[in-house]
C-alpha cells in the first residue's frame, strides 16, 4: 500500500504513522522494506504476514522493475489501476525473496476477504518460484479448500494453517483436518485464534479442540488411528508444528 503517500489499509493501518517518510523511487523503496523487516526480526518477529486478500486478488505476478516503478514516475493523478497492480506484484515477490533470505515465514490470508480470487491456486505460481520461502496457508482458503488438497502435496514449502476455520465452519474444518491427515500433512499442519480479545481466543480455542476430537474420534473409530496417534497428532498441531516453522 506504498505507492502513494496517505493511503491506509483495510484496518486502516498507515505505514507513515508506523514507520515514518516513504522513498520516492523503487529500489530505495524495497531496501526500506528488507530494513525494516530485519529489524523487526532482530526485535523478536517470527513471521510476516499479508493480509492483500481483503485488498485485491492472490494473483500476483512477475512483473519488471521498469512496470512497477511506473508509479513513482507519474503524478497522483495519471496512476492507473494497473500500475498500482504492478507495484504490489513486484513488491510481492520481492517480499518472498526476503522472507527466505533472513528465514521468515510468509503468512497469507487466503479465501476470506474480497473473495474475487482469493483462492489458494492464485498463489500457486509464486509457491512454486520461490522454494525458499515458508508459506503459510491462513484458513487453508475457505470456502475453496479443494484449492489446498490441489497442491499441498507437491510443495515442500506450502503450510496449511486452520486459523479461523473451526470458527468460519465446523463441518469444513474437520474435512479438511480428516483430509490432510490423510495426505500425511500432520507434520505441516498449523491453528491460531485470530481473535482480537482474549474471551474470543479461548472461545476460538474451544472451537478447534472440538473440531480436533470430533475427527481424531472418528478416526479412532474407523480404526484408521490408534489412540497414541490421535496423542501425537494433538502435540504436533497445537504446539510442535508451529514450533518448527516459527523459529
Amino acid at each position: 500500500m506504498g505507492y502513494k503517500k496517505g493511503l491506509r489499509n483495510h484496518d486502516g493501518v498507515s505505514l507513515e504513522e508506523n514507520f515514518g517518510e516513504l522513498p520516492d523511487n523503487l529500489q530505495d523503496y524495497v531496501e526500506w522494506v528488507r530494513k525494516w523487516i530485519i529489524q523487526k526480526k532482530s526485535e523478536g518477529c517470527v513471521a510476516l504476514k499479508i493480509a492483500m486478500a481483503y485488498e485485491r486478488s492472490l494473483h500476483f505476478e512477475k512483473v519488471t522493475r521498469e512496470q512497477a516503478e511506473r508509479v513513482f514516475r507519474l503524478q497522483e493523478s495519471d496512476i492507473t489501476q494497473e500500475d498500482i497492480r504492478c507495484f504490489q506484484d513486484y513488491l510481492f515477490w520481492k517480499i518472498c525473496e526476503i522472507a527466505a533470505e533472513v528465514s521468515l515465514p510468509l503468512q497469507c490470508h487466503t479465501g476470506m476477504g474480497q473473495v474475487i480470487d482469493t483462492n489458494i491456486l492464485q498463489l500457486n505460481n509464486v509457491i512454486k518460484n520461490n522454494p525458499e520461502t515458508k508459506f503459510v496457508l491462513l484458513h487453508c482458503g475457505f470456502p475453496w479448500v479443494d484449492d489446498l488438497f490441489s497442491i499441498v502435496d507437491g510443495y515442500p514449502n506450502l503450510y496449511p494453517d486452520l486459523t479461523w476455520l473451526p470458527i468460519l465452519s465446523y463441518t469444513a474444518s474437520k474435512r479438511v483436518m480428516h483430509q490432510l491427515i490423510e495426505m500425511s500433512q500432520i507434520d505441516k499442519i498449523c491453528w491460531g485464534c485470530d481473535t482480537w480479545t482474549v474471551e474470543e481466543s479461548y472461545g476460538s480455542l474451544l472451537a478447534f479442540r472440538f473440531s480436533l476430537c470430533s475427527v481424531l474420534r472418528e478416526k479412532i473409530e474407523d480404526g484408521y488411528l490408534s489412540v497414541n496417534n490421535a496423542k501425537d497428532i494433538i502435540d504436533k498441531i497445537l504446539f510442535d508444528n508451529a514450533g518448527k516453522i516459527y523459529v
